[in-house]
């Protein structure tokens, strides 16, 4: 693994890592959207950051996993849409 691709699986870890924390912390949803923002100012692109929230599905709580995946893909109003 060189070292680029060694950062984004640094990065998508972190992401995974910091979604389960604030969930077992019982962080709002919108706090959550906030940690997903930040990684995407940070060079995440949307398709990893669905992966990573896919993976989360069946081991997190599956309604706030589905919840954030939808600010990511779009489905909810143009203010709290992630992406373009």
């Amino acid at each position: 693994m060189d070292k680029v691709e060694q950062q984004y699986y640094q990065q998508q870890q972190a992401l995974i890592d910091d979604i389960q924390k604030g969930i077992a912390l019982n962080r709002d949803l919108l706090v959550l959207r906030e940690l997903l923002l930040s990684y995407k100012y940070n060079g995440m692109t949307q398709n990893i950051m669905r992966d990573c929230l896919n993976q989360l599905r069946a081991m997190e709580d599956e309604n706030t996993i589905l919840d954030l995946l939808d600010f990511v893909e779009g489905f909810c109003s143009l203010d709290w849409k992630i992406y373009p």
